[in-house]
């Protein structure tokens, strides 16, 4: 028996006591979505009396192919349902889909494979969707290598996914002693969903090799406390005595019935501090892209849910930064909002909105008293809506201003 199930056959194998009508919308689910459910997973979810993950397991439902879960209309996107992260801009190389560069100073490598699947994963064209226009191609990675040479200025190097630890040790050294042979390139970082799925791939191999290449970060991508097991702790060990000075944090999705209630959070967040890990990021949702039925939590209940733990009430140790994962980059989420009044004179800025079309900043204001306007959020964090969409209108990490699709409070 594999030790993640991938198909309805694997399931059939392990579950055999399960009747043929749900095998086979398990399989029908499959033919669309991809899944990877690993033993450690099913020790960590809601189960029946034999150990079926259970549909009313908001945890599991992130990650067992239930078949209620598929949906051909995503709830709220961008337009046509397209990629929440890449914009075409991003890819410098022609024709490679895997070196992502957004930010000046770094460039990401996206595997586009995974083992364990999170069916909410943002990057659900990339990753989960059988029917994906993406594919690896045989010189990526040399021609990222290449690219990075002739771009001094790039001085990071993030792998991340996709999966970037479903290669092998032997793959990854080699990987990064490619990173490393480029002299200005000052840091790498790892971004890992696997190691908390399959915590035997966080192994003293790779723990080795994060000391020997000087890898400078770990981040985990984590949701519930449940998922800190006896054997994610053994791993967390193995790592602080064999890393060096590798760094371990956690990302984390705030997810609508999943963990967005503030005990939740602070149970996760001390948690993985007593085991040595930082919490990072507290991730808003991202908007549907896969064909999966996942209702979001909008941003308003996000700060909500985060305000009490960030401040002087909770150890700031243990508190992340609250994001929203935009198009065009990450915009820190302010914890304030309240009614305030705009000249003018200050809001002649063009937005771009997520239909691609250019919209005027005025619009968006709530109300008008002769040359004064009136927002809701804060001056470069805005709640608004745009046709019937709940939306956020913000200015970027360049100084211009987007939109990003909210969902309804």
């Amino acid at each position: 028996m594999p030790k993640t199930l991938r198909t309805a056959a694997n399931i059939a194998e392990r579950f055999p006591h399960l009747p043929t009508e749900e095998i086979e919308r398990i399989a029908a689910f499959n033919r669309r979505i991809r899944f990877g459910v690993s033993e450690e997973m099913l020790a960590y979810f809601q189960t029946d009396e034999r150990g079926v993950p259970l549909p009313t397991d908001p945890l599991a439902r992130r990650y067992w192919p239930f078949p209620q879960l598929l949906d051909t209309a995503p709830l709220d996107s961008y337009a046509g349902g397209s990629d929440n992260w890449e914009m075409p801009a991003d890819f410098p190389i022609p024709g490679n889909s895997a070196w992502q560069w957004k930010y000046t100073d770094r460039i990401c490598w996206r595997e586009f494979r995974c083992t364990e699947f999170c069916l909410d994963c943002f990057e659900a064209n990339r990753t989960l969707k059988k029917d994906s226009q993406k594919h690896p191609r045989k010189n990526d990675w040399s021609e990222g290598i290449a690219f990075i040479r002739e771009h001094p200025q790039i001085r990071e190097v993030i792998l991340t996914g996709g999966e970037p630890l479903i290669v092998t040790d032997t793959t990854l050294k080699q990987r990064l002693a490619d990173i490393r042979s480029v002299k200005h390139v000052e840091t790498i970082r790892i971004h890992t969903a696997r190691g908390i799925h399959d915590t035997d791939r966080l192994s003293d191999t790779f723990a080795g090799l994060c000391r020997e290449f000087s890898v400078t970060e770990i981040a985990l991508h984590i949701l519930h406390s449940r998922q800190l097991t006896e054997r994610f702790k053994l791993a967390m060990e193995r790592m602080a005595s064999g890393c060096g000075s590798t760094i371990r944090l956690a990302h984390i999705p705030v997810l609508l019935g999943v963990n967005d209630e503030s005990g939740v959070q602070k149970e996760l967040c001390a948690g993985l501090v007593r085991l040595g890990v930082k919490p990072y990021y507290w991730l808003h949702q991202m908007p549907s892209t896969s064909g999966i039925s996942y209702p979001r939590l909008s941003v308003s209940h996000m700060v909500d849910v985060l305000r009490p733990l960030v401040g002087r009430g909770f150890s700031h140790m243990q508190c992340a930064e609250p994001i929203i994962v935009s198009r065009r980059g990450k915009k820190t989420v302010p914890m304030e909002r309240t009614r305030f009044w705009l000249h003018e004179s200050q809001v002649r800025e063009g937005v771009w909105a997520i239909d691609n079309t250019q919209q005027r900043l005025e619009d968006f204001a709530l109300s008008r008293q002769g040359d004064l306007l009136e927002f809701d959020g804060t001056p470069d964090f805005m709640y608004t809506t745009y046709g019937n969409q709940p939306v956020i209108v913000f200015k970027n990490w360049k100084g211009s201003w987007e939109m990003y699709p909210d969902a309804a409070e």
